[in-house]
């Protein structure tokens, strides 16, 4: 197995980490790459199966570990015959071991749960400690499934610390067997220079929020329409202009209000005809 050096060892006198990211890295993880980049007491270096967005997110001390070509075959056996989740095979262990070692690597931070469950032969065999972070959705991976809710397990028990992004997530990791002592509440860091001031319009914000009530949109909808509103007319008009960029300012491209804003729970006493009038309604007074 080859394993491609994007950069030389340096003779860094801080302590290395060693942060594994499988892909390095994907549009949406820029709160990775922040994090990794913002450290500063420790020099960090990255290993991953592949490399995406070079120019997006620009980092020099990776080094790149391909799966095995076979990687596909052992998938399937783990995944479809046992039903349970692969691990690293004993060559694959070698490599990372080695690139660990060749970075002089006191740490090793392993980004997202499920990615550390497959690293377990790692985790036990490396002998400095490592650590897991989880981000969300990793925390629900396979955990219907008793053979992976153990393997969590298990790996939860090798490492040293579990990072989460919130509270809601230690709970879950906890659930999930993990000692509470070891889990720390790492919140996601927002670089507020890269925000301007803009002054806020307190007479409109209260009209928009009555607005919102007199139509019950709840949840996710009322801070869409509230986020929506705020806007930028500029960025609305461009975002209109490029049907494929997210966010989409618009509702559907007939022009009907998905129904799904509205909250149904509240019309208890409406009837169907009723509520999808004023569903129409509110799409027309936008």
């Amino acid at each position: 197995m080859s394993v491609e050096t994007l950069d030389v060892p340096s003779s860094d006198p801080d302590p290395v980490v060693a942060c594994y990211c499988a892909t390095f890295l994907k549009p949406e993880m820029l709160h990775i790459y922040r994090q990794i980049i913002s450290l500063e007491r420790v020099s960090p270096v990255v290993i991953a199966q592949k490399r995406e967005n070079p120019g997006r997110f620009p980092f020099n001390k990776i080094d790149i570990v391909p799966k095995p070509a076979l990687h596909f075959l052992r998938r399937f056996w783990f995944r479809q015959v046992h039903d349970k989740p692969w691990q690293i095979s004993a060559s694959e262990l070698r490599v990372l071991i080695k690139v660990l070692e060749k970075r002089n690597a006191q740490l090793l931070h392993i980004y997202f749960g499920q990615i550390a469950v497959h690293l377990l032969p790692l985790i036990r065999a490396w002998e400095n400690p490592s650590i897991v972070s989880f981000h969300g959705a990793d925390v629900m991976v396979d955990m219907n499934k008793p053979a992976y809710r153990e393997a969590t397990r298990q790996m939860l028990e090798g490492v040293k610390l579990v990072l989460v992004r919130s509270e809601s997530l230690r709970r879950a990791v906890v659930d999930l067997g993990c000692d509470e002592k070891k889990i720390e509440v790492q919140r996601t860091g927002i670089p507020l220079r890269e925000f301007p001031f803009c002054e806020r319009n307190f007479v409109a914000a209260a009209t928009e929020w009555r607005f919102v009530q007199r139509f019950h949109f709840t949840g996710a909808a009322a801070r869409y329409l509230l986020c929506v509103a705020h806007f930028p007319a500029s960025e609305r008009d461009r975002c209109r202009r490029k049907p494929g960029r997210r966010p989409q300012f618009h509702a559907r491209s007939n022009g009907e209000w998905p129904a799904s804003f509205c909250n149904p729970a509240r019309w208890n006493s409406r009837s169907d005809r009723e509520r999808r009038e004023r569903c129409a309604g509110a799409r027309a007074q936008c």
